[in-house]
């Protein structure tokens, strides 16, 4: 998808700024949904150590090599669950967005 330049004229002015808020808004019902699909999707379609590596990494802040410390496995090995799971994420955000 290329981006497309958009030059604000008296005659869309109204039409732009309402995309503008409307894509900005954290508290939209599209955006509440989208976040109870990925919630169902990481308990659900993710296997137990992809689950565990996402969640400590991306939500805990925690590095990958302490990750692979903590669980006794390599680095590359958390790398590469961390991947799969974000792999997994991405595929099911895309199937329901627009």
């Amino acid at each position: 998808m290329s981006a497309k330049l958009i030059y604000i004229t008296d005659e869309n002015r109204d039409m732009v700024s309402f995309y503008a808020r409307k894509k900005g808004r954290k508290n939209d019902p599209e955006h509440a949904r989208m976040k109870r699909i990925l919630l169902a999707a990481i308990k659900k379609e993710l296997t137990p150590m992809q689950r565990f590596c996402i969640t400590e990494h991306c939500l805990n802040g925690k590095k990958q090599k302490e990750i692979a410390e903590q669980l006794g496995l390599n680095c590359s090995t958390v790398s590469r669950h961390i991947a799969a799971g974000k792999r997994k994420l991405r595929g099911i955000a895309d199937c329901y967005e627009n």
